[in-house]
């Protein structure tokens, strides 16, 4: 089975999902509050599946270096709500590195509905569940957020 390339900066797999972007503007329209959207991937030298940093940071490209702006902000947040793509890739790094550097698992809500595995790979996306779960991360649906 051959795999094409997603998620390449310009391709539809970069671009936020038409659904979710209609749902953040009508957020953007009641709150009068901006999306503030994270840029990732731009180095083609490592993988940058974290929203936090590269699989391989590169020194000599603070882009690939821990966000320091964007773990502040969440620092300052009682509760942080996940969803993304991929449950077994992107979302498990980005969570898996902001527990690392110091944001506390107990202010992460995981909406299990608001992200998916990548086909194959249920097994890692249940195993950074069960992880963020026993780190007393809670996991829960957009659902029953509202």
């Amino acid at each position: 089975m051959h795999l094409a390339p997603h998620c390449l900066i310009g391709s539809a797999g970069h671009a936020v999902a038409p659904e979710l972007f209609a749902a953040l503007c009508a957020w953007e329209t009641r709150t009068g509050r901006s999306v503030d959207y994270i840029r990732k991937g731009e180095n083609p030298f490592t993988e940058h599946y974290s929203a936090i940093a590269a699989d391989v940071p590169d020194p000599a490209d603070p882009a690939t270096l821990p966000n320091q702006a964007l773990l502040a902000a969440l620092s300052q947040a009682d509760e942080i709500l996940i969803c993304g793509e991929a449950g077994s890739h992107c979302v498990a790094s980005t969570v898996r590195d902001l527990v690392s550097e110091g944001i506390p698992a107990q202010k992460l809500t995981l909406l299990t509905d608001g992200f998916s595995a990548v086909p194959g790979f249920t097994h890692l996306q249940d195993t950074f569940l069960a992880d963020l779960k026993a780190a007393g991360a809670r996991l829960t649906t957009t659902e029953e957020v509202k």
